[in-house]
C-alpha cells in the first residue's frame, strides 16, 4: 500500500473527457491498494494520512 498527500487548489478527475469529480482548495489522496494489504496495513496508513501535517 502507498499514497501520495498533496495540497491542490483545485482538482477533477476525468473519464472519458466528462468530469466525473472535482474539488476546490483540499487535498488530493491517491492511494495504491494491493490484495495482499490487510488491515494492519490499512490502519497505518489511515493513521498516517489522518496525522500528517496538512
Amino acid at each position: 500500500m502507498i499514497a501520495t498527500v498533496q495540497r491542490v487548489s483545485e482538482a477533477k478527475v476525468e473519464i472519458n473527457n466528462s468530469i466525473y469529480s472535482e474539488i476546490g482548495e483540499g487535498v488530493l489522496i491517491l492511494l495504491c491498494v494491493e490484495s495482499d494489504d490487510d488491515s494492519v496495513r490499512t490502519i497505518k496508513m489511515t493513521d498516517k494520512i489522518l496525522n500528517f501535517a496538512f
